[in-house]
This record gives structure tokens, C-alpha cells and sequence, in this order.
């Protein structure tokens, strides 16, 4: 049981340092683009003081003329409700632009 426990745990690790080095990545070296949030899924969550968690679907266009609609690998809190439509800037992988994340800076 206990090497199971370590097993999952270790598997968690990874995935999630995985997933911070690949914003880290793209934060980085990413292309930077103006997109326009077309929906969003926001969920209050019962632990947290307040605010909401945005799973947003984001559609811009890259430099090469490509239209992306997906989500970006990391959504955001807020303290208020998200207008859809609504304008944000994006930082996307050039080599694979379906991994962007917002530019909150």
C-alpha cells in the first residue's frame, strides 16, 4: 500500500513540475498575441475566500495567419465575473500554438 501511495505521489510530482517548466517555457520564448475570450466556465470553489476559478475558451491568430480556439494550459482567479466577449493577451508556443497561456503581466 505504501509503495503505491509513493508511486502516485511521484507520478503527481512530475506532472505537475512538467506542466510549470512547460508555462516557464512559454512565458519565456512564446510568441505574444491579442485574443478574444468566446466563452468561459467559472466554478467557486467551497475552500477558497471568495472568487471565482476561469476555465476560459480563448481564439486569436497567430503571426503565421492560424486561428487557434482552445484553452490555455492554466486558467486564473478572479473576484469578479468574466465578460464574454473580452479581449486578452495571450503567449503562445510558435512551434505548437494549441499550448498558450494568458499574459497576466
Amino acid at each position: 500500500m505504501l509503495y503505491i501511495f509513493l508511486f502516485v505521489t511521484a507520478i503527481g510530482l512530475y506532472s505537475y513540475f512538467s506542466q510549470k517548466n512547460q508555462i516557464a517555457s512559454v512565458k519565456r520564448n512564446g510568441v505574444r498575441a491579442v485574443g478574444t475570450i468566446i466563452k468561459n466556465e467559472d466554478r467557486q470553489h467551497r475552500r477558497q475566500l471568495g472568487g471565482n476559478i476561469n476555465s476560459p475558451t480563448i481564439r486569436f491568430i497567430t503571426k503565421e495567419g492560424k486561428e487557434i480556439i482552445g484553452q490555455p494550459v492554466i486558467g486564473f482567479v478572479t473576484q469578479y465575473e468574466v465578460a464574454v466577449p473580452s479581449q486578452v493577451h495571450v503567449i503562445y508556443d510558435s512551434t505548437n500554438p494549441e499550448m498558450f497561456c494568458l499574459d497576466m503581466e
